[in-house]
């Protein structure tokens, strides 16, 4: 019996590891927008065109919304200025290794919103997607865990959040395909 639950639980893992393979193996190779206080970032690749990524130096300015107090700073920018795009739900979780890892399951087609992630002056990690409208009874049921200890929607329209987190963790954005999601990386 113990045999056939450690096979069961090995199948498991060759699948999930194999449908993660499957989903972003169309992508094109790009780096991951990592980020550690004080460095600069490159950006992860969007559905649909996988525009060349774009990366701001740091400090720069706040997002559009103006959500962030002060300028942030270790911004990392992906996508390509689509816009019509909702989110449907949001998933938190931990891969491992204390990375606390938040993912925005998307609806939309085209272009990949133009999503900024930066610290601001206030420590927190915020987040703006002018193209993404989310709701807040979407955001309102999340228990943060790991990283995180509040989530919470600020500004006006599209997608603004605040990301509170357990000190000064580096972070990681990038949207992937089939089916569409912006994921975040908390470390």
């Amino acid at each position: 019996m113990q045999i056939k639950v450690g096979l069961g639980a090995a199948l498991v893992v060759i699948l999930l590891a194999a449908g993660v393979l499957y989903s972003t193996r169309n992508t094109h190779p790009s780096p991951t927008a990592v980020t550690q206080p004080g460095t600069s970032h490159a950006a992860a690749p969007s559905p649909a065109s996988r525009p060349a990524p774009s990366v701001r130096p740091t400090p720069a300015a706040s997002p559009a919304s103006g959500a962030a107090p002060g300028p942030l700073s270790e911004l990392v920018t992906a996508g390509r200025g689509g816009t019509g795009w909702t989110v449907s739900r949001i998933r938190l979780g931990s891969p491992g290794n204390g990375i606390t890892r938040v993912v925005l399951d998307l609806g939309g087609a085209g272009s990949a919103p133009t999503a900024q992630l930066g610290r601001g002056s206030d420590g927190s990690i915020y987040l703006s997607v002018p193209g993404l409208s989310i709701s807040p009874s979407v955001v309102s049921g999340l228990t943060p865990s790991g990283a995180l200890t509040a989530i919470t929607q600020v500004g006006g329209s599209g997608t603004s959040l605040r990301f509170k987190t357990n000190g000064s963790p580096g972070f990681s954005m990038g949207y992937l395909t089939a089916p569409n999601r912006l994921v975040f990386d908390f470390k």
